[in-house]
């Protein structure tokens, strides 16, 4: 499927891989990716994955494996079925499996959870969530971190806004618009957030998770 962000721009995905490499059960790894559209994994843990100058696709097959990517090295995609939090200079992060956190970095970044429950924040860049689709999926959106997407909202999602000085599902609904077949929000700092193919009538007031202002300015609920 296509992926559009907040400009209207296509997300760019990581090429068809043409070749893979893999580590062994022992673990404790260092297994670096060979030139070209390639996929890269550890297989015993705590391995150190390094990206090429194409586009890799590192699969996580333990919490404490490791991602090294260099700048420019391609349109790169992490695959997890653990939580997850992008490194530096990764593009695309796919979560799998229940209760699982996936968090962007600094770019505009993909982000793509299972149809399981999920917490989801882009952080910096504009970038594109989304969302398992048929059960809940928490997104969190901060402000002053560019213009996010939402994708798969259904009626167990849930919204946690963080920055904007919306305290009530009143502030909330007073910055959504009906915009095409989207819903948008247009907040005062110039950020939006588009939730995609919804109506404001189909987004229910239960669905805002709105904290108390002294979390919301300490950030206490962020994963370390």
């Amino acid at each position: 499927m296509a992926y559009y962000n907040a400009r209207g721009v296509l997300m760019p995905e990581s090429a068809p891989e043409s070749g893979r490499v893999s580590g062994t059960p022992a673990g404790g790894e260092t297994i670096t990716a060979p030139p070209g559209n390639t996929s890269v994994s550890g297989e015993g843990g705590g391995d150190t994955l390094i990206g090429s100058s194409g586009d890799n696709r590192f699969w996580i097959t333990h919490p404490n494996d490791r991602v090294i990517e260099h700048p420019g090295g391609g349109t790169d995609t992490l695959t997890a079925w653990s939580p997850a939090k992008l490194p530096a200079n990764v593009e695309n992060l796919v979560v799998n499996g229940a209760f699982n956190y996936a968090v962007g970095n600094e770019l505009g970044n993909l982000i793509i959870v299972d149809d399981a429950s999920h917490w989801i924040y882009g952080a910096g860049g504009d970038d594109v969530l989304v969302g398992a689709a048929t059960q809940r999926t928490t997104f969190m959106v901060r402000a002053g971190e560019g213009s996010d997407v939402i994708y798969n909202w259904n009626g167990n999602s849930q919204l946690h806004l963080q920055g904007y000085g919306l305290n009530t599902a009143a502030d909330v609904r007073a910055v959504m618009r009906q915009e095409g077949a989207d819903v948008v929000l247009r907040f005062a700092n110039g950020e939006t957030l588009t939730i995609r193919d919804e109506t404001l009538a189909s987004i229910e007031d239960r669905q805002f998770l709105l904290p108390p202002r002294h979390l919301e300015a300490r950030g206490d609920d962020l994963p370390g």
